[in-house]
């Protein structure tokens, strides 16, 4: 046995096509039983017209429960059939995201009807008026079964379909709407009318037994259906009130909505019913709701629209609340048309905070998209999903580059760890982080960006997301470097300028201590008159100190000249290996007295030399004279004059002497720079000597180097460029 569910009750189809009507028909059978048993004596005494009366009931009762039951098969036929021509109109307009519950309900509807059909196939024989019946079903004029067939075929047709075959107008639609308007309607109206004079025809014959019956007939009559017809009516008192009550539920669910529901009369256009979510939408109580046409709600601009009302889905439109305030509204109309009963469902939904939020939106985008500062967003993995043209254009990458990509990428390598460590740290515990980091753009130049990131959280204060703004600050870093140099400079000079009085005052002093000191001890005459030898004496340590005054002198003037750029060379051809040996010849009587050898390594067959032979001497003798001064006795300096790899002249002075620390070794190259040493200070000097040696030889387009280890010595190279030598042909 199969059930099949129709209304509130549930009727049972056997094997047999008999319909019976769940409790009620066991109910009858005993209450059958226990009359016949009863009245045994009785229906015995009166067999006859008692029996045959009963019968007759019998008959005239279970006819009549039949044809309704196949009546209300027919009338669910034609239901169901109005149901796939709306749900096939539905499908065609709905949104891709319904289509799928829509074919679900025509599959279902059509299976349904497929069934009825086969239920009316099966249990027409016993109906009143069978051939018009199968001739509804099966005949030429009506051709019921195969409309019915045929309708199956184009549900199945149309489901099958992909979305972007369904649009407005689909052939398939236009052909179910015809067939369940046209022959198959016709046919199905046709059945049921078939089927309700059958049926009238049983409560004719019905009647007309209970007014001729005879008074046992009666009794019998008015026990059974005390017996059998009263569940029934319990039944059906029930099944009202469970009619009622899923009528309350269905309203309790629309006045549930958020969504503003309106029922509107397609003809006249005035609402007829609304819930509580249109009525607040709308600003407008039920009672002045009622009979108000549906452009009072809907702005001029809108109204032409309004003409079309059946095909609108999800538009958005100007509405405009009883008392004329404007508000964002999103409009889905519905047509509803169930047997003559048509009506259009409007359901409102309020879109006034999402358009306002997509407007602060698309405001907040424009200025990231506009912004002179650099913006990046991130997801929580580090993942960059958003980066504006500003950071395009520092970074040198494009969107589709960077987006996708860890920022990472831009990392120069030279950022401390611990910078990083300390951002992913601030930001894991949610606050903002600031710093300046060292980035590589896509070119390969570095870059500094001062930046912020804040995590970016949820309505629920979550951290989805981390923004990053940035600045380009390569030129602020760039300019503070320089203040730094500037600054270190000066008080590099400024400590020069000390260094240098502090030397100053002790140069000039001794010699001019000695000439004075010497002058008057001589004015004094305490070894008898003039021409004495010790007077000689006396006179060279006069001559010595003004000699080593006029040195200091000239080497400050030179350095003057050389750094106003005021000093001009004196070019000349030069004899390299003889301004070798004259340098080497005027150190002479200094190295003997320091106790350290000279060794001199000029190479054969050295070209002569374009140069300035005064400065050339004097950068060799300055040389020869530091090495001189700061190697210890026993040591020595050595003298080396040839060709470079690159065909240049190199000249080189390297002495076994103290040597210099690397920290000291810039400081000897800068003016009024000496390096104290303890250990050897024999000299007195300025620190002048290298200092101009280094600008003569780059007056000459040369090179000066220096290279020393402390406690093995220290060697100066002097390089001087191919082009100073004289050609052979020339010589």
């Amino acid at each position: 046995m199969r059930s099949v569910r129709c209304g509130p009750g549930e009727v049972r189809l056997s094997s047999k096509g008999d319909i019976r009507q769940g409790p009620g028909h066991d109910i009858g059978h005993r209450l059958s039983r226990w009359l016949r048993l009863r009245f045994f004596l009785i229906l015995v005494m009166l067999a006859g017209v008692s029996l045959g009366a009963f019968s007759i009931f019998y008959l005239l009762v279970n006819g009549q429960d039949e044809g309704a039951a196949l009546l209300n098969a027919s009338g669910n036929q034609r239901v169901l059939a109005d149901r796939i021509a709306t749900d096939a109109l539905l499908l065609q307009d709905a949104p891709p995201a319904e289509r799928p519950v829509i074919r679900l309900r025509l599959r279902q509807a059509a299976r349904q009807l497929q069934q009825a059909e086969t239920t009316m196939n099966y249990a027409v024989a016993g109906v009143r008026a069978r051939h018009r019946a199968e001739a509804i079903l099966q005949g030429d004029v009506y051709k019921l079964s195969r409309h019915l067939a045929e309708l199956t075929a184009l549900v199945d047709n149309l489901t099958a379909q992909p979305d972007a075959a369904l649009t407005p107008g689909d052939p398939v639609v236009r052909s179910i709407e015809r067939l369940t308007r046209g022959p198959l309607g016709a046919g199905l109206d046709q059945m049921v009318v078939v089927l309700g004079e059958g049926l009238r025809h049983r409560v004719t014959n019905l009647n007309l037994f209970a007014l001729v019956g005879e008074p046992l007939f009666l009794v019998l009559l008015a026990l059974m259906a005390w017996k059998v017809f009263g569940p029934l009516l319990r039944q059906t008192e029930s099944a009202v009130s469970q009619l009622e009550a899923l009528e309350r539920y269905h309203r309790s669910v629309v006045d549930s909505l958020a969504d503003g529901v309106l029922v509107v009369d397609p003809r006249q256009r005035r609402i007829e019913a609304l819930n509580p979510s249109a009525q607040e939408i709308f600003h407008l109580p039920e009672p002045a709701a009622i009979g108000l046409p549906l452009e009072a709600l809907v702005p001029v601009s809108d109204r032409l629209s309004i003409a079309n009302l059946r095909h609108w889905t999800r538009q958005e439109v100007e509405g405009r609340t009883i008392d004329g305030q404007p508000f964002h509204l999103e409009m889905t109309i519905r047509e509803a048309a169930v047997e003559g009963f048509d009506r259009l469902i409007v359901v409102a939904r309020d879109v006034t905070k999402q358009v306002e939020a997509e407007e602060k939106i698309h405001t907040l985008s424009d200025a990231l998209e506009q912004s002179a500062a650099s913006v990046i967003i991130t997801n929580i993995e580090g993942v960059i999903v958003y980066a504006n043209p500003r950071t395009l254009e520092i970074t040198g990458y494009s969107r589709d580059e960077l987006v996708g990509q860890n920022p990472r990428l831009l990392q120069s390598g030279l950022t401390p760890a611990h910078v990083y460590s300390e951002l992913w740290r601030d930001l894991k515990a949610g606050r903002d982080w600031r710093g300046e980091i060292l980035n590589r753009r896509k070119s390969g130049e570095l870059y500094w960006e001062s930046l912020m990131i804040s995590p970016l959280r949820s309505s629920r204060g979550e951290i989805i997301q981390y923004m990053a703004v940035m600045e380009d600050v390569t030129d602020r870093k760039m300019m503070e470097e320089a203040l730094m140099v500037a600054k270190q400079q000066a008080e590099r000079a400024n400590r020069a300028k000390s260094d240098f009085l502090a030397s100053m005052s002790h140069e000039l002093r001794t010699p001019l201590n000695a000439i004075i000191g010497y002058s008057e001890f001589i004015d004094t005459e305490p070894f008898g008159a003039l021409g004495h030898d010790k007077y000689r004496e006396y006179l060279a340590h006069i001559h010595e100190s003004g000699c080593h005054l006029l040195d200091l002198i000239n080497d400050m003037l030179d350095l003057s000249k050389v750094e106003a750029g005021k000093l001009e060379l004196e070019e000349e051809e030069v004899d390299l290996a003889a301004s070798v040996q004259a340098a080497m010849h005027l150190v002479q009587e200094r190295a003997q007295r320091s106790n350290v050898r000279l060794v001199v390594e000029v190479a054969d067959h050295l070209p002569r030399l374009k140069a300035d032979n005064l400065r050339l001497k004097q950068i060799m003798l300055n040389l020869l004279t530091n090495a001189i001064k700061f190697t210890p006795e026993n040591g020595r300096v050595t003298l080396r004059a040839g060709l470079d790899e690159a065909g240049g002249v190199e000249i080189s002075v390297a002495d076994t002497g103290v040597g210099i620390a690397p920290e000291d070794i810039a400081r000897v190259l800068e003016p009024f720079s000496q390096v104290v040493n303890p250990m050897v200070r024999r000299e007195e000097g300025t620190g002048l000597g290298l200092p101009i040696s280094k600008r003569l030889v780059e007056l000459h387009g040369g090179s000066l180097t220096l290279s020393s280890e402390v406690g093995h010595g220290t060697r100066v190279t002097v390089r001087l460029p191919a082009e100073r030598l004289v050609p052979a042909a020339a010589v």
